[in-house]
C-alpha cells in the first residue's frame, strides 16, 4: 500500500498517526486524545446542543467517533469538511504537513495473462464487493444512495484485450476504488475510475480511462431512471394525463392536476454525468438525477415525453465549458419547456466545469446550506419558452427567457474593444449573430421573422405572433441588453495566420499549411471578411532552394495559377533580350511567346539573368506574404513600395500599365483594404484622411502616388500607432499591434534618399513586359492577353481555388523567411530612384555640360558650376545651392563617376583651392567640385556603379 504516491499509511505516520491532521482541522478535538471521557463538538462535523465526539486510537491511526452520528478517520474527516473527493483531500495533506510524496501514482494492480481458453473478445466478468468508498464521489454520497442508482464497487474485473487477445484482470485496492453503472451486470457496465488520470498511449495521444465500457453498451438506458420508476406509479400518471388532456372544465382539471402532482416526483434533472448526479442526489430527496450512458447523446421525443410526465419540474443541469453549453443549447431548443439550471462561473473556480466543482465552492458550508443554494438556482433555470401569462391570462414575454431562447440560437451582445477616451456610460454593444466561426450583425427585423417562424413550428395561435409582431422586445435597444459574449478575432500568432473560407479554416505556419471545418482555436471572423469561396488544398505552385553560390532561387511547378503567372511576367525584366532580340521575325517571337508563356528561365538569357528574374519573383511573393499575415513585427515594419523596374528616360514619364495596381487588387480578394487616393498632392495635409479607417482593415494602400508625395506623413504610422480622426465622430487611436500594414503603387522614383524613408520601405518592382501604348511601344501588351480573359472578373471556380493556394503559400514563404527578406534586385529601382532624387532638368543641364571631356578630371569652382546651371534652367526652377551639391553627387553615382575624390577632401568633406581675387593681388580658397571619370574604364564603371552605391547616400 506504501508504494503509492500518496497513501494512509505514510500519511498517518507522518502525522502521529494523523492525530495533527483531527486537531488542525477540528481544534476542539484538542487534549481529547489522553482519554475517551474527554468529549468535543464541532458543528464542521454536525449541529449539536452537547458535546458527543471523542478520540479512540485503532492501532494504525486516530479516528473521531460522533455518538450522534458517524465515525471518521483522519483523511474521512477532512473530505467531509472540504468537500473534496478522496486524492485531492489526500494530496493536500500531504502539501499542508509537508509529507514527501512517492513517486508511484495510484493505480489498480493490473495483470495480463494468455487466454489459454480462448474467450471470446466480448467476454468480461465483474466481481463486486461491499460499496463503501462512496465518498470518492462526494462528501455526502453514501452507500445507500449510490445503490439506489445500480452504482456497484468492483474488487477485479476480467476482459479479452482487443490488440493482443490477452485477459486482463483490473483489480482494485484501498487507495484505488473502481465502480460501475448497470441495471444487469452479467450483461454490460460503465465502468468508473475516480483516480484515474489523462496518460499518453505508444501512439502519443493522450487518453482517458477513468470511464470505460465492459459488455455491449446499452445507448438507450438512462441512469436514474429505474430509482423514479420504482417510486412512482407511471400506469396512473399516464392516465391522469390522458384525462386531462379531455377534461372540459377548469374544475375538473384543477382536481386532476392536484391528484397528478401528488404522484409525481417533484425535480427530475439531467446530469452530465454519474459523479454530478450522485452529488445532486445526495443533497435532497426533492431532486432525481437521471444521466445519459452515453456521452454526447441526448433524449429521444419518446424519452423526452415519458420522464417530464413523471415529474413536477423537468430540468437539465449541464457543464458550462463550450461542449457543455452546445449540447444543452441544442436540447432547449428541441425541448422548449425543459429548464436549464445554470452554474455561475464565478463559483467554479479558473478550470472547473461541472457541479462537483461547484459543490467545492461550498466546502466548509453544511448540506442545508448547499441545498438552499442550489434551490436558489432551481428558481432562475431558464428555458426556450418565451411566453407567460399576465394578470388577465394574456400571453407575454418573459424577457430572461427571451433572451436565453436567443442565445441558444446563437444571438449574443458583443462590445468591441475601445480605447479609454471613448469610454463612456452608454451602451455600446450591439447583437451579433454566430454561425460556427462567422459573426455577423443582425437587423431587428430578422430576430423578429426568425422567432415567428420558430413558434409556428411549435403550433402556437395567433396571439402570440401578433404579440411578437408589437412587442417592443424586437427593439434594437432592448435587443442589444441579452447576455454579452466575448469573442476572439484574432487570426493571427507571431508564427502563423489564419484563412477563413465559406467552408472552412485554413491555419499556415512556417512548416505546414492545415485545412480544417472546424474551430479548433474558438478564432472568430466577421462575415463579410470571409472570402465567400471553397477552399480545397492543392500542391505547391513554386518551390524556393538556394543554389551552390548561395544565390535564392525558385522552380516553378505549376503554372495553372494565373494570378502567379502574371507576377512571373511581371518579373521578366530581360524579356526583349529573350524574345526581340533572339529572334528576328514577329512570327518567330510569337511562336517562342506562346511556347514559353509563363518563365523566368529563357534559354537565350544566361545563368545571372534568370537568377534576377527569379529573384524578382521571390521578392514579389515575400512581399504578399508581408501584407497577409496581419503579425506586425517591430522589427520589420515595411511600407511596400511598387514601381517600375524599366529605367526612365525622363523621371516625369509615368509609364504605368506594367501590372503594379493588380498585385494589390488580387491583395483585396482576401483582405480588408482601405485606399487613399496617391494622386492628391496635399494628401499630407488633410487631418482626415484616414477618417473611415477602422481597426478590421488589414491594408492601408496608396493608389498610384504622386510624384511629389514625402514619406515624412507616413512615418509614424508605418512604425507606430495610428491616430484616426472622422469628421464629426469621437477619434480614437488603432494600437501598433491592430494597425494595418501600408502598401502603395508609384510610377515614380522615390524623390528623397534619406535612410529614414528607406529604413520603412521594402521595394518591389514590375518590368515592362506589359505596358501601354507609348513612343517606346508600337502596341499594347495587357495582362488578359496572355490569358484570353480578365483575372478575377472571369475566372470559375478552379482558377478562385488555385489563386487562393498561392497567396497561402505566399504567406508561408513570408513565414519561413522572417530573417531571410528577399529584396528585389536594386540596380534599376536605383537608378529611377536617383533620377527622381536629382531631377529632370538638373540631368539635362549635366549631360549638356559634361559632355566634353575636358570637364572632368579637374578642379571646377562650386559657384562658376552653379551659375552655369542656374543660367540654363532658370532661377524658378533651379535647386538651392545646397541641394545643387547632393544632386551631383547623385549624378555622378547615376553614370559611374567620382565625385569630389576622398584623397583631394579636407577634415570637413569638402575641397578647397586657393584662387585669386580679381583686380586684387590677394588670394582666398573657394570650394571646388572635382569630378573624377576614366575614360577608358567608363563603360565598365557605369555598368557596376549602380550595384554598388550606398543607398543610404551621402549628405552634406
Amino acid at each position: 500500500m506504501n508504494n503509492y504516491r500518496f497513501n494512509k499509511v505514510d500519511l498517518y505516520k507522518a502525522t502521529n498517526g494523523g492525530l495533527e491532521i483531527i486537531h488542525k482541522y477540528i481544534p476542539e478535538s484538542e487534549g481529547c486524545e489522553v482519554s475517551t471521557k474527554h468529549k468535543f463538538k464541532s458543528s464542521l462535523i454536525r449541529e449539536e446542543k452537547s458535546a458527543s465526539s471523542v478520540l479512540f486510537n485503532t492501532g494504525n491511526n486516530w479516528v473521531v467517533k460522533d455518538f450522534g452520528g458517524e465515525s471518521y478517520d483522519p483523511i474521512s474527516l477532512v473530505m467531509k469538511i472540504t468537500g473534496l473527493p478522496f486524492y485531492d483531500a489526500i494530496k493536500r495533506l500531504y502539501s499542508e504537513f509537508n509529507t514527501a510524496a512517492n513517486e508511484v501514482v495510484y493505480s489498480a494492480n493490473t495483470d495480463f495473462k494468455e487466454n489459454k481458453e480462448n474467450l471470446p473478445k466480448n467476454y468480461f466478468k465483474i466481481v463486486t464487493k461491499e460499496l463503501k468508498n462512496t465518498s470518492s464521489f462526494g462528501r455526502f454520497v453514501t452507500p445507500e444512495i449510490a445503490s439506489l442508482y445500480n452504482v456497484f464497487e468492483i474488487d477485479y474485473y476480467q476482459k479479452v484485450t482487443t490488440k493482443e487477445g490477452k485477459l486482463m484482470t483490473v483489480k482494485s485496492t484501498e487507495n484505488y476504488p473502481i465502480f460501475c453503472y448497470s441495471n444487469d451486470i452479467e450483461k454490460w457496465a460503465k465502468t468508473y475510475k475516480p483516480l484515474e488520470y489523462k496518460k499518453q498511449n505508444k501512439e502519443g495521444k493522450t487518453v482517458n480511462f477513468k470511464h470505460g465500457y465492459l459488455g455491449s453498451k446499452d445507448d438507450e438506458y438512462i441512469l436514474g431512471l429505474d430509482r423514479i420508476l420504482n417510486e412512482v406509479e407511471e400506469d396512473q400518471i399516464i392516465k391522469l394525463h390522458e384525462l386531462l388532456y379531455k377534461a372540459e372544465n377548469k374544475t375538473e382539471r384543477e382536481a386532476l392536476q392536484k391528484e397528478l402532482e401528488e404522484l409525481q416526483v417533484k425535480n427530475i434533472i439531467i446530469c452530465s454525468g454519474g459523479s454530478d448526479g450522485l452529488n445532486v442526489a445526495s443533497l435532497s430527496n426533492e431532486f432525481y438525477p437521471i444521466w445519459l450512458n452515453s456521452e454526447g447523446a441526448q433524449l429521444s421525443y419518446n424519452q423526452y415525453q415519458r420522464i417530464n410526465k413523471l415529474c413536477k419540474n423537468f430540468y437539465n443541469l449541464p457543464d458550462v465549458d463550450s461542449a457543455g453549453k452546445k449540447y444543452a443549447h441544442k436540447l432547449s431548443n428541441k425541448y422548449w419547456n425543459l429548464k436549464t439550471i445554470w452554474l455561475p462561473v464565478s463559483k467554479l473556480g479558473e478550470k472547473g466545469k461541472d457541479f462537483r466543482d461547484w459543490l467545492k465552492y461550498y466546502s466548509k458550508a453544511d448540506k442545508e446550506a448547499i441545498v438552499r443554494q442550489f434551490k436558489n438556482l432551481l428558481k432562475v433555470a431558464l428555458k426556450c419558452n418565451f411566453f407567460d401569462k399576465n394578470d388577465q391570462n394574456r400571453p407575454k414575454i418573459n424577457l430572461a427567457n427571451f433572451h436565453y431562447f436567443l442565445n441558444t440560437n446563437n444571438y449574443y451582445s458583443y462590445k468591441s474593444n475601445i480605447s479609454f477616451q471613448e469610454k463612456t456610460n452608454e451602451d455600446t454593444s450591439y447583437l451579433v449573430k454566430l454561425d460556427g466561426y462567422k459573426v455577423s450583425v443582425p437587423e431587428a427585423s430578422e430576430i423578429r421573422s426568425f422567432c415567428i417562424d420558430y413558434i409556428k413550428e411549435k403550433g402556437v395561435d395567433l396571439e402570440k405572433i401578433n404579440l411578437i409582431k408589437r412587442s417592443r422586445s424586437f427593439t434594437p435597444n432592448e435587443l442589444k441588453t441579452i447576455d454579452r459574449i466575448a469573442l476572439d478575432f484574432s487570426s493571427y500568432t507571431e508564427k502563423s495566420q489564419l484563412f477563413y473560407f465559406n467552408n472552412g479554416i485554413v491555419n499556415v505556419s512556417a512548416n505546414t499549411i492545415a485545412f480544417s471545418t472546424q474551430n479548433a482555436n474558438n478564432n472568430h471572423v466577421w462575415s463579410h471578411k470571409i472570402v465567400q469561396n471553397n477552399f480545397t488544398k492543392k500542391d505547391s505552385f513554386f518551390e524556393y532552394y538556394k543554389d551552390a553560390n548561395g544565390n535564392d532561387r525558385v522552380k516553378i511547378l505549376n503554372t495553372s495559377c494565373d494570378y502567379m503567372a502574371y507576377l512571373i511576367n511581371g518579373s521578366r525584366v530581360f524579356w526583349r533580350k529573350e524574345i526581340e532580340e533572339a529572334f528576328n521575325t514577329k512570327e518567330d517571337q510569337e511562336n517562342y511567346r506562346k511556347a514559353n508563356p509563363f518563365t523566368l528561365n529563357g534559354s537565350s538569357l544566361t545563368e545571372e539573368e534568370q537568377i534576377t528574374q527569379e529573384k524578382h519573383f521571390l521578392n514579389k511573393c515575400f512581399a504578399i506574404g508581408y501584407l497577409l499575415h496581419k503579425y506586425k513585427r517591430e522589427d520589420f515594419a515595411k511600407f511596400i513600395y511598387i514601381m517600375d523596374d524599366t529605367v526612365k528616360i525622363s523621371d516625369d514619364d509615368a509609364n504605368g500599365g506594367t501590372g503594379k495596381s493588380l498585385m494589390v487588387r488580387g491583395l483585396k480578394e482576401v483582405s480588408n483594404i482601405f485606399t487613399i487616393d496617391g494622386k492628391n498632392k496635399s494628401l499630407d495635409k488633410d487631418n482626415h484622411l484616414l477618417g473611415g479607417l477602422q481597426s478590421e482593415h488589414d491594408l492601408i494602400s496608396i493608389e498610384d502616388g504622386a510624384k511629389s508625395l514625402g514619406f515624412d506623413f507616413f512615418y509614424n504610422k508605418v512604425t507606430g500607432e495610428i491616430d484616426v480622426n472622422p469628421k464629426n465622430r469621437q477619434g480614437f487611436t488603432i494600437s501598433y499591434k491592430d494597425a494595418p500594414k501600408f502598401v502603395g503603387t508609384f510610377n515614380y522614383g522615390l524623390n528623397k534618399n534619406r535612410g529614414s524613408d528607406l529604413r520603412r520601405l521594402f521595394f518591389v518592382s514590375f518590368g515592362d513586359y506589359y505596358h501601354s501604348l507609348t513612343d517606346k511601344f508600337k502596341q499594347e501588351r495587357k495582362v488578359s492577353d496572355d490569358f484570353g480573359y480578365s483575372l478575377f472578373q472571369d475566372w470559375n471556380s478552379d482558377k478562385w481555388n488555385n489563386f487562393y493556394n498561392f497567396l497561402i503559400q505566399c504567406c508561408q514563404l513570408y513565414l519561413s523567411n522572417i530573417h531571410n527578406e528577399f529584396k528585389a534586385p536594386m540596380d534599376n529601382i536605383t537608378r529611377n530612384n536617383l533620377k527622381a532624387q536629382i531631377g529632370d532638368n538638373c540631368i539635362e543641364w549635366a549631360e549638356d555640360y559634361f559632355s566634353e571631356e575636358d570637364s572632368f578630371n579637374k578642379n571646377i569652382r562650386k559657384q562658376e558650376l552653379y551659375d552655369a546651371y542656374k543660367e540654363s534652367v532658370g532661377n524658378k526652377s533651379a535647386l538651392g545651392i545646397g541641394k545643387f551639391k547632393k544632386a551631383m553627387d547623385k549624378y555622378c553615382k547615376l553614370n559611374g563617376y567620382v565625385f569630389n575624390p576622398k584623397e583631394y577632401r579636407n577634415s570637413q568633406g569638402r575641397i578647397m583651392v586657393n584662387v585669386s581675387i580679381p583686380g586684387t593681388q590677394k588670394r582666398t580658397k573657394k570650394e571646388c567640385f572635382y569630378i573624377r571619370r576614366d575614360f577608358e574604364e567608363t563603360q565598365k564603371t557605369q555598368e557596376n556603379a549602380i550595384s554598388n552605391i550606398d543607398t543610404d547616400g551621402v549628405e552634406f
